[in-house]
């Protein structure tokens, strides 16, 4: 039997955020046709979800830009450290496609220039102007250099990439399996109107736009409610 194509998904998240459940998603849906080998942090609290799915899974020490100096002094060695262990499971299992899950996270384009002949993905899902503005330039350049696609999870980021790099707009799946309440209809008779805003409170998530969009909306429509639902993944600066 022919061998199917493998492809890494290098993730971030703690936690089950809606970024691996979307991938996840993906992953699962084209499983028949590609090998999926999944990259977490260390102290990721959701190894079991993934391995559930019967995909593979390693962990690396994944080290984010903060304001603690720990982190300052850290991410560098800890970013070329994880970028040769990438490097090393690309040979293992004859990767062919290295998909990043989003963009501060840089091993995907140090492993590219370890390994040219990757095709390098990139997923932009939090709006880029949520971080420092000299820092997502850097972020940006360095993926439109190595990257072969950039993908963006919605209008709003597209927007915010536009002057830095090309892009496409693929939004996030749904799992078949789960089961939602029927859409109500919009007849002005019903005495609300219920909008419901799903996204974890950080920083990026685009609250605030929602919050400036339902006040105008409110002036006309006073029969609108927004309900927002989300956790803040234990971090108290959320």
């Amino acid at each position: 039997m022919k061998q199917k194509p493998c492809i890494i998904i290098v993730d971030n998240s703690l936690d089950y955020t809606g970024a691996l459940k979307a991938i996840l998603t993906s992953s699962v849906a084209l499983s028949d046709s590609y090998e999926f080998v999944f990259v977490l942090p260390q102290k990721t609290k959701i190894a079991q979800v993934v391995r559930d799915r019967e995909f593979r899974l390693h962990t690396m020490p994944f080290v984010e830009l903060s304001k603690r100096p720990r982190d300052i002094f850290y991410y560098l060695p800890y970013l070329i450290r994880n970028a040769f262990e990438l490097s090393r499971l690309i040979t293992l299992y004859s990767v062919r496609v290295v998909h990043v899950n989003d963009y501060y996270n840089l091993v995907g384009v140090v492993a590219r220039a370890i390994v040219p002949s990757i095709y390098l993905v990139t997923h932009i899902r939090k709006l880029p102007d949520s971080y420092p503005l000299l820092l997502s330039r850097f972020w940006l350049s360095l993926h439109s250099r190595f990257s072969d696609q950039i993908i963006c999870v919605s209008k709003a980021v597209k927007r915010q990439l536009k002057d830095h790099c090309s892009s496409v707009l693929v939004y996030d799946g749904i799992q078949s399996t789960e089961k939602y309440p029927p859409r109500e209809s919009m007849s002005p008779k019903l005495p609300e109107i219920k909008l419901l805003y799903l996204a974890h409170f950080i920083p990026g998530k685009g609250q605030d736009y929602a919050l400036e969009a339902f006040h105008r909306a409110y002036v006309e429509c006073k029969e609108l409610r927004l309900r927002f639902m989300g956790g803040d993944l234990g971090l108290k600066k959320n």
